[in-house]
């Protein structure tokens, strides 16, 4: 079996999809009932059922930003001092386009023991990687494309849950005004059920920023990874809905379906 199919075989069988509500917060902060307030002309889509709606993708490579989220320019590929825009220029030269990647700069602390060479995290196989300018041809032909040559580049287990909450303010405003406040809420509620990743808590969940991952009139758009790389996929989150995603998704493996936009595939 391939290694994508093996993916949505083990996601089947870790997690179950219940179809009833996000449950009310039992933890909750000042500002969980708060409604983020979003431009007239940028609302959020409460209209389209949400599954389906995510890019079709088969591995995801996440880069450690040089940048602070609020400065990552529209475009993060045409910001020349980052990573990504390197990366980004060998995508259509050394990808196959029938196995789909997605190039994503984030602001996420690293794991407890993960040196700072090692500046990219590939999902689902849930690994980091130390590339450099060039070496970035190098990274997208052996390790984001499934005919390219036997990976040589230095390489580290992920070794946390990860969460990554997109807001690329430049790019949209409403991930941009909802990011912030949904990051605050998950890191409250995760440190109040012991579960907030510290370096005394190794075990527990990373929270952070990623730009552009597609579907800002979902946002807020939130993607969770387990500790085996597994994905789940929310959109149209909002801070009444973290206690609800934490305890059913993180702690008790089910997938909240009116909030799913789906999974790698």
């Amino acid at each position: 079996m391939r290694p994508t199919l093996r993916r949505l075989v083990a996601l089947s069988e870790r997690y179950k999809l219940i179809d009833t509500p996000c449950p009310a917060p039992l933890i909750t902060t000042p500002k969980t009932h708060c409604e983020c307030q979003f431009p007239a002309d940028s609302p959020i889509n409460h209209d389209k059922p949400l599954y389906g709606t995510k890019a079709a993708m088969w591995k995801h490579a996440f880069v450690h930003s040089t940048v602070s989220a609020p400065h990552w320019k529209s475009k993060v590929e045409m910001m020349p001092t980052e990573l990504i825009s390197s990366l980004s220029g060998f995508k259509r030269s050394d990808t196959d386009p029938s196995y789909p990647v997605g190039l994503s700069n984030i602001q996420l602390d690293r794991p407890e023991g993960v040196s700072e060479k090692y500046n990219v995290v590939v999902f689902p196989e849930n690994k980091y990687y130390a590339v450099t300018e060039e070496t970035s041809q190098k990274f997208m032909r052996e390790v984001l494309n499934p005919n390219g040559p036997p990976v040589s580049l230095p390489s580290v287990p992920n070794t946390s849950r990860v969460i990554l909450i997109c807001g690329h303010v430049q790019r949209d405003i409403r991930c941009g005004l909802i990011a912030p406040m949904l990051r605050e809420e998950f890191e409250f509620n995760l440190a109040k059920r012991g579960l907030l990743y510290s370096k005394d808590n190794t075990e527990g969940v990373r929270v952070g920023i990623v730009s552009h991952i597609g579907g800002h009139a979902y946002a807020g758009n939130v993607l969770y990874y387990d500790e085996e790389g597994l994905t789940v996929w929310y959109g149209r989150c909002e801070n009444r809905h973290v206690d609800g995603i934490v305890e059913q998704t993180i702690v008790k493996k089910n997938i909240i379906k009116e909030l799913f936009r789906g999974q790698y595939n």
